[in-house]
């Protein structure tokens, strides 16, 4: 027996599809309350509203518990997210047919419209560009809002700033301040309530077709009114990912005829009329359920949009439905590449409404007819579709019973579910994605999860990184990576359900256990599993540590020296600094946290976990302890480290620098001074601050050019590149291998200027050969390049192997396309020749000045007597006592 909770306050049609779908299943079930809910150790079913669901149960019961509701999916709802993630995936797969059916956006935060003004100048640069040429439309969206609250077209800045003006004088009204409410149809919104909206390319080529000659095929073409429409599509998700798409699609209709935007004589676009551009029939007050069609039904309908006029044939819905498949496939990958936001659970399932516009391109080469994703709804309103056809809401409910519920509760699973290939339709479903984990990439998943550590700190004199408040904390990684705890992954027991027949439960006692069934793992490839991270669990306290000595303190923390009072590990513990900070928590903290946590690795530092002291000014993160930074050990080594010792720390850095580089971080900082080494001649990648992820969509005034210590800044930084990728770390891995080299920086400038004299005199001045980009770059004009000369790489490092310089030359190279990869760098000659890298183990070791441990001081032995001290000796021998 299932037990089941329904919940649909305010839905009675949701409520009674649910019930009806539950009835016709094969599951036996019996409903409770929400009191009983908690309290029954039967297998159970929410099928409820989010609000309703207990989430936190559904974490803890993930055996014979299932839920109509992910608990995390706003990056698939809310539209600023959703935009986010789709132009992430973009910049990584740009052949994606997210390309072109997803219209332009730009995401905003505000909370008055006073802050527009600034915006123009750096969100909105490209947007107010367009503006400025007047031939665009936009559309506004709050990120939150639904049911069309909050949509306003414009194309001037002026109109803009009007639309959140308006916002503040309907949040000025609510509060009786007697202002009038300029807007009458009901979409208002307060704009310091919502704060996130999304401005879009607005669509002026829309399909139009007039839904009443779906009813009365015999109208004439020049009867005919063309309306606006929207597609809305209903999709089911089931466990961690089966992604299913229901093919009864619904056509809804605006409510007036469509005019086109530019040839409105309104220079205020407050005063247009949204009704013919507005095509959610929540908006209509008088008859919406009118204006809902199947899209199916629209074949033979006259096309009136564009200039050559046709028939809607079968073959364009169907097109169109290809469409809307391959684009729901590629939202939800998107989706899955951003696991903090969107997390597909096994035992869990949702029904999402997304809504499609269709553009008309007659010109169009490929196809006239084309979908532009718009958004994403959960919990989609589907009383709006009206009484005509209900039916197709209760043949969806049915059939996400069907697919997601009966297998779930039936232990023998359900062969109306199994060998269901992608493409193939069953229920009136087509199953569009599965992405389903192997025990071959949960080992790989699991291996690339052991404990990287963390620094002590930098004593180096070298020049600061810029633009940063913060400390020189370098600590680093611990001696050794130790694998935490992972409790093993349960396999799912399917629990057996009576199922509505007599014969059933007399036969179960009777029957033979079933085959064991094959491991599979109940998470997906992109989540990690939850018991990985034990639910809800409180920081530990701060004197769960025992202070031992400070090691350095910055603008941004004080480093300290502690160790655990459980198990007597030696960490360093950082105290951040809070008690200044506008916005909480540092936002370079957050970002170094992330950074680290994303690239676990063996020669990258981690981060052991954050502690909390009596205030909420007092946290500490908690890493291991390395003796030194490579800088310290540099100044104080009596001569340079063996080629061999050199080959051991490059191949190493390297190795940390491409597993960031495949995790899409950029370090923007590394120097000898942020790599720390333990006793074993291991070395660690630290101080993650200005680390930032690559590949991400750039705003509009490009990356900062203010990262990376300046005697290893790469020469497109230096010349004001805003664009710009791995190879900035690479040319810094270069400055660390000729300063382990040469036991001193390579390039020991004082400002930017004499920096790149530097950079000429060595590599000789760039040219259209050794540097095809460097007149695009924005100060190449300021510059005067010297006269043409060969490079000084020979004169400058005389005994260098050939090998060795040419791996030297190819990370210091001037052209960022042409600079050698990580990957590429380990695999070169000077590895292979001789003499080999030297193990870690054998490197020497040295007093830690974080551990507060001192060099010996060098006593002095007695010489060896001189001929004076013996004739001296001899003449005591006389002496009488």
């Amino acid at each position: 027996m299932v037990n089941v909770y329904v919940s649909w306050p305010g839905a009675p049609l949701k409520n009674s599809l649910v019930l009806r779908a539950l009835e016709k299943s094969s599951v036996d079930f019996q409903l409770i309350s929400q009191e009983e809910r908690s309290a029954t150790n039967n297998p159970l079913l929410q099928w409820c509203t989010y609000d309703d669901m207990d989430h936190e149960l559904a974490h803890i019961r993930r055996d014979d518990l299932l839920s109509s509701s992910y608990t995390f999916r706003k990056a698939l709802i809310r539209k600023h997210y959703l935009s986010h993630i789709i132009q992430t995936y973009l910049t990584k797969r740009p052949e994606s047919i997210l390309r072109t059916a997803c219209p332009t956006t730009f995401e905003i935060e505000i909370s008055y419209a006073d802050e527009l003004e600034e915006m123009w100048a750096d969100e909105l640069w490209d947007v107010g560009e367009k503006l400025d040429g007047g031939d665009s439309w936009w559309i506004l969206k709050p990120g939150m809002a639904d049911r069309g609250m909050g949509i306003r077209i414009f194309n001037s800045k002026d109109n803009l700033q009007r639309i959140f003006e308006s916002f503040e004088g309907d949040s000025e009204d609510e509060d009786g301040s007697g202002i009038e409410n300029e807007d009458d149809d009901g979409t208002a919104v307060v704009t310091s309530q919502l704060r996130h909206f999304v401005i879009q390319e607005y669509i002026t080529n829309p399909l139009l077709i007039d839904p009443a000659e779906t009813l009365d095929k015999s109208l004439k073409e020049n009867n005919l009114i063309g309306r606006k429409f929207h597609l809305r599509v209903y999709c089911v998700s089931n466990g961690d990912i089966q992604l299913y798409l229901y093919d009864r699609i619904l056509a809804l209709f605006s409510s007036e005829t469509y005019i086109d935007p530019n040839e409105v004589d309104n220079e205020d676009s407050l005063d247009i009329d949204l009704r013919p551009h507005l095509t959610n029939t929540a908006l209509q007050t008088e008859a919406g359920e009118a204006n809902v069609r199947l899209l199916n039904e629209l074949e033979g309908c006259h096309v009136l949009s564009g200039d050559k006029a046709g028939i809607l044939k079968k073959a364009d819905i169907t097109a169109l439905m290809f469409q809307v498949k391959d684009v729901l496939v590629d939202t939800f990958r998107a989706a899955l590449q951003n696991p903090v936001h969107f997390q597909p659970l096994p035992n869990a399932f949702e029904l999402f409404g997304v809504d499609f516009l269709v553009s008309h391109s007659p010109s169009s080469m490929e196809s006239p007819f084309s979908v532009k994703i718009l958004e994403v709804n959960s919990e989609p309103a589907i009383e709006l579709t009206g009484p005509r056809l209900n039916w197709i809401l209760e043949d969806l409910f049915v059939a996400t019973a069907e697919v997601c519920i009966v297998p779930f509760f039936t232990r023998d699973g359900n062969a109306d579910t199994e060998n269901w290939k992608i493409g193939e339709t069953r229920h009136n479903l087509i199953k569009c994605m599965d992405e389903s984990i192997t025990l071959a990439e949960l080992d790989v998943f699991q291996g690339g999860c052991k404990a990287a550590s963390p620094p002590p700190m930098s004593t180096g004199s070298g020049p600061s990184t810029p633009s940063r408040k913060r400390s020189k904390w370098d600590d680093q990684d611990g001696d050794e990576d130790e694998v935490p705890y992972v409790p093993q992954l349960k396999r799912r027991h399917k629990t057996k359900t009576t199922v509505k027949s007599k014969e059933s439960s007399s036969a179960s006692s009777q029957r033979s256990p079933p085959p064991a069934a094959i491991y599979k793992p109940a998470h997906s490839i992109y989540v990690p599993p939850r018991t990985r991270h034990p639910p809800i669990q409180p920081s530990r306290s701060v004197y769960s540590y025992e202070r031992l000595n400070q090691i350095e303190e910055g603008s941004y923390g004080v480093v300290f020296r502690a160790r655990d009072k459980q198990t007597g590990d030696i960490v360093a513990l950082k105290k951040l600094k809070l008690d200044e900070e506008k916005n909480g928590f540092p936002i370079t903290a957050l970002r170094e946290i992330y950074a680290l946590m994303s690239c676990r690795h063996e020669n990258v530092v981690g981060v052991r976990e954050v502690v909390v002291g009596d205030t909420l000014t007092q946290v500490f993160v908690v890493m291991d302890f390395i003796e030194h930074d490579l800088k310290s050990l540099l100044n104080v080594m009596p001569a340079p480290f063996l080629q061999s010792e050199i080959k051991t720390l490059m191949l190493q850095l390297l190795s940390a620098v491409d597993h960031c580089h495949e995790n899409w971080i950029l370090h923007r900082d590394l120097k000898t001074s942020n790599l720390l080494m333990n006793n074993r001649g291991t070395i660690k990648v630290a101080d993650f601050g200005l680390a930032r992820r690559y590949g991400d969509p750039v705003g509009v005034g490009g990356m900062t050019q203010l990262v990376v210590t300046l005697w290893y800044r790469a020469p497109e930084l230096l010349l004001g590149a805003k664009i710009y990728s791995t190879a900035i770390d690479l040319w810094s891995v270069g400055c660390i291998f000729a300063e382990l080299i040469l036991k001193e920086p390579l390039f020991q400038a004082q400002g930017e200027l004499e920096l790149l004299s530097m950079i000429f005199k060595l590599l000789g001045p760039p040219t259209k050969n050794s540097w095809p980009e460097y007149s695009s770059l924005p100060l190449s004009k300021t510059i005067s390049l010297p006269s043409p000369q060969p490079h000084q790489f020979k004169t400058k490092f005389p005994y260098l192997t050939s090998a060795c310089l040419d791996l030297l030359m190819s990370l210091l190279t001037y052209d960022p396309e042409m600079r050698i990869s990580a990957k590429s760098a380990m695999t070169h000659p000077y590895f292979s020749e001789s003499p080999l890298p030297k193990h870690p183990d054998l490197f020497g070791s040295f007093p830690s000045a974080a551990a507060g441990e001192k060099k010996r001081q060098a006593f002095e032995s007695p010489t060896a007597p001189r001929g004076a001290l013996y004739k001296i000796l001899e003449d005591t021998n006389n002496i009488t006592p």
